[in-house]
């Protein structure tokens, strides 16, 4: 049913609210620390001067990544695409919008994701001295962070590219609920800093000399990696300013709060309006999106990512009367979650009007649900996804959702906090019965059903991807 797809995908992605050894446990804005592996030896110089060869070589990088989302008769598919690399790109003034750079940016973010992967793609573009987070190679936890730097010379000037993934992660997704009572999101600040952090003892040796900086992000990657170039330009601008910084992110949360707001213009946001997570946390709690906005959302998306590959299928957009097209969509769902309706405190259900309402009431649920759900084996998640349909009116009563999952998660062996689950539970269904009741029809309606689901699909690459491609911003 569409329902159950619907479902599926916004909590995959998170959208109701805002692969070992080693261990997670440590705070997470320290990384062991990175020991060079080649001494530097040029002159110093912050900004600076970049002279291409007269016969520059061109190398071609093969990118294949499969359909997260999107599916194609029920499959999951391949994506291909030729990335052509030359080391010029890097003469691009940073505050100078490149697509050349951004698609070096999308893929090496693609790439990242798995350390196999983001090896070739450093070593395949010359890079050396490649430092990879521990993470990669720990369990899954709501601390790690996966992220890969690599080091290139060109022409006497040491380019430092930093990159963290924005798929496949699984119980870091706890944090993009974790906002915290005042500052940066709280979810995204420790992991930027510990990016920063690495990012810092990695580019010492070449203090003094010729540097650029290039930082990569995708979704939640994007949110972490826009943080960290943030920390370097506004904290550390004896090494890294908008004239040496290159940033590029796609689908990034808004993750800095008003206070600590900076406009860089080395950081391009890439984003599409349609897509509920770039608008996580809501703005109305007092965040903005880092760096220089770029919109990808056309008129004509379906037609693009088709002509680029006929696999890539969008649920169609359906004009109700609350929105004609996704960014207004995406508007109406937020202001529907985040309304002011203050007459059920007596009875202990608070809207999330606020960021401290959100903080004080739902964060610590919403945050355990989402980690819960990826912490149980798959077979758990079908078994629950398969009978959520002939429960769905049930689940909407006190201790209904509750007694549900309970039932799954004890007929499978998992564990679990049942003080917590059921107080989860049941303020969730408190909080959609008395808050929001109209989304229980939404959910239930085909059109807006295809519309929730269009919005998930526009957050994946295979969308990005071609919509990129044929962008060309003033």
């Amino acid at each position: 049913m569409k329902i159950l797809k619907c479902l599926s995908l916004v909590l995959l992605l998170g959208i109701s609210s805002c692969s070992g050894g080693g261990s997670s446990s440590q705070d997470p804005s320290i990384e062991p620390s990175v020991t060079p592996s080649v001494e530097p030896s040029v002159s110093p110089s912050v900004e600076p001067s970049i002279e291409p060869s007269q016969e520059e070589p061109e190398i071609d990088y093969e990118l294949t990544y499969s359909s997260s989302i999107i599916t194609y008769e029920g499959e999951e598919y391949d994506t291909h695409y030729t990335y052509k690399y030359k080391d010029s790109y890097f003469d691009t003034n940073p505050v100078s919008y490149s697509k050349d750079l951004a698609l070096f940016s999308f893929a090496f973010t693609i790439e990242a994701t798995y350390k196999t992967n983001v090896r070739r793609f450093l070593t395949t573009l010359g890079f050396d001295r490649l430092v990879l987070s521990p993470d990669y190679d720990a369990p899954d936890s709501k601390d790690s962070v996966k992220f890969a730097i690599g080091h290139k010379e060109i022409h006497g000037t040491h380019v430092i590219a930093f990159a963290s993934i924005g798929r496949d992660y699984k119980l870091p997704w706890m944090n993009n609920f974790v906002i915290g009572e005042s500052g940066n999101a709280a979810g995204f600040a420790p992991y930027a800093n510990r990016v920063a952090n690495t990012v810092l003892e990695y580019v010492r040796p070449y203090e003094g000399q010729n540097i650029k900086f290039f930082a990569s992000g995708y979704s939640r990657g994007g949110g972490i990696v826009s943080l960290a170039t943030h920390i370097l330009l506004k904290e550390h601008s004896d090494i890294a300013n908008n004239n040496n910084t290159y940033c590029y992110t796609f689908e990034a949360p808004t993750v800095v709060c008003d206070e600590d707001y900076m406009e860089h213009p080395s950081i391009f946001s890439i984003f599409n309006s349609g897509d509920l997570v770039s608008y996580l946390p809501p703005t109305k709690y007092g965040f903005k999106r880092l760096g220089v906005a770029i919109d990808l959302r056309r008129d004509d998306m379906d037609e693009i990512a088709v002509n680029f590959n006929e696999k890539t299928v969008l649920s169609p957009f359906v004009v109700t009367k609350d929105a004609t097209n996704e960014e207004e969509f995406t508007a109406f769902i937020v202001d529907k979650f985040t309304k002011v309706e203050t007459r059920y405190e007596s009875q202990g259900i608070y809207d999330i009007s606020s960021r401290s309402n959100y903080v004080n009431h739902m964060q610590q649920y919403a945050s355990y649900l989402i980690g819960l759900f990826f912490s149980i084996k798959k077979v758990t998640k079908d078994d629950i996804v398969d009978n959520i349909a002939d429960n769905a009116f049930s689940l909407l009563t006190q201790d209904g959702l509750y007694d549900f999952l309970k039932e799954k998660l004890d007929a499978h062996s998992e564990t679990y906090d049942d003080v917590l689950l059921r107080e989860s539970c049941n303020y969730l269904v408190g909080f959609v019965m008395y808050i929001c009741p109209d989304v229980v029809m939404y959910m239930l309606n085909d059109d807006y059903q295809s519309c929730i689901i269009r919005a998930a699909e526009l957050h994946t690459p295979e969308v990005i991807l071609p919509l990129l491609l044929v962008t060309n911003p003033n």
